[in-house]
């Protein structure tokens, strides 16, 4: 048996990212984000997958489109793709998208694994409808779809998988998309667009991004206060997006930013809103003891590569996993129902050496371990 599959990638997805820009839509927010040093990184990530899937080559067809949008990375692969159509633009757009998904599917693919974030993904559904089962790579700043596989890696298991005769059962997941106008603005609107058929493999799946829990006020200030207490005067504290980390700012009196990375030195605001570039050159020029303070995705898990891509694998390495602290509540914990922290930094190395228990604040002077890590069983290393 041969699995046809298609490749496509949106290879300015997550530009916008460690620019600190909160999405990559459109030709503008691409110029801005070259314009402050960011680089193209949904290549490197469908060529994480494809490096894997290089051992079932011969149970795979690859069809894909002509140069970044899939067939370089093919090629970087070692893999032999039948070339079906090229991008009109450059940048590539939404309409290149549309209209290339369309032209893989009237080649008979089996199965599409693709590559963007939840921009992309309504443009896939818009081309295919809900019937062609669909892979996603995650590539993107805001991913609240549940289509996506948990890392890249994840996503070639998938796809292995079929090549390789397993029977997988599929379902409906939802896509997702926000307005990146408002999210620039620090509101989040998100909109039900329909949904994509999907391996029903929820080790493999990053699910549903979920709400806050009411009645998780206090808790939050908990939180803020326990990490405060912590703060020392000269050192320097890095704290991620979300709710539960603005809780800290809100707390200091500081303006924070909800989607946003901030850097404080002990309780004063130093750079608001900071870009990966910039906290890089800062921290290569610091000596002080650094902590970073991020969240987890409530009913994902993630607590890197969602949506704070500012804090990149070069940021990681130089702070160290020991100065990693997560804060998190007893009830998003929960919301895992027991599967792992995800930690998709863009280095499966890094990502590997991290995994283990991880502190975790969940309430006022309360820590708990919890387990960062993907599960033996469906390890994709």
């Amino acid at each position: 048996m041969t699995l046809s599959v298609g490749l496509l990638i949106n290879p300015w997805a997550g530009i916008g990212g460690p620019a600190g820009l909160k999405g990559s839509d459109g030709a503008e927010i691409v110029a801005e984000a070259v314009a402050k040093g960011a680089n193209p990184q949904a290549s490197h990530r469908v060529l994480q997958a494809l490096k894997v899937l290089a051992t079932d080559a011969s149970n795979i067809r690859w069809y894909t489109a002509a140069g970044d949008m899939g067939e370089d990375s093919c090629l970087a692969a070692g893999l032999n793709p039948v070339i079906v159509g090229q991008a009109q633009s450059y940048p590539s757009s939404s309409e290149d998208t549309e209209r290339l998904a369309k032209i893989l599917s009237d080649h008979g693919i089996d199965v599409l694994l693709f590559a963007g974030g939840d921009g992309t993904a309504r443009n896939i559904f818009n081309a295919l409808g809900p019937n062609l089962p669909v892979v996603g790579i995650p590539a993107g700043v805001k991913m609240h779809s549940g289509i996506y596989a948990l890392t890249p890696r994840a996503a070639a298991q998938a796809i292995s998988m079929l090549a390789n005769g397993r029977a997988i059962s599929v379902r409906h997941e939802e896509v997702r998309d926000i307005d990146e106008v408002a999210f620039r603005k620090g509101i989040v609107k998100t909109r039900f667009y329909g949904e994509l058929l999907v391996p029903a493999v929820d080790e493999f799946l990053q699910g549903v991004k979920s709400p806050g829990q009411a009645g998780e006020e206090d808790i939050l200030l908990g939180i803020a206060d326990s990490v405060i207490e912590l703060l020392q005067d000269d050192a320097i504290s890095i704290l991620g997006p979300g709710s539960t980390t603005m809780t800290i700012c809100d707390r200091l009196g500081l303006q924070g930013t909800l989607l946003g990375v901030d850097v404080l030195r002990g309780s004063e605001m130093l750079f608001p809103d900071i870009s990966e570039h910039a906290l890089f050159e800062f921290l290569s020029e610091q000596t002080a003891p650094t902590t970073i303070y991020i969240t987890a995705i409530g009913g994902q898990g993630h607590v890197i590569g969602r949506g704070n891509q500012q804090l990149s694998h070069r940021i990681l390495k130089r702070v160290g996993r020991d100065n990693l602290c997560i804060v998190a509540s007893r009830q998003k914990i929960a919301s895992l129902a027991g599967r792992p922290l995800v930690m998709d930094s863009g280095d499966s190395e890094l990502d590997s050496q991290w995994a283990g228990p991880m502190r975790v604040i969940c309430d006022y002077r309360e820590q708990i371990l919890y387990p960062m890590g993907v599960s033996k069983e469906f390890s994709y290393e």
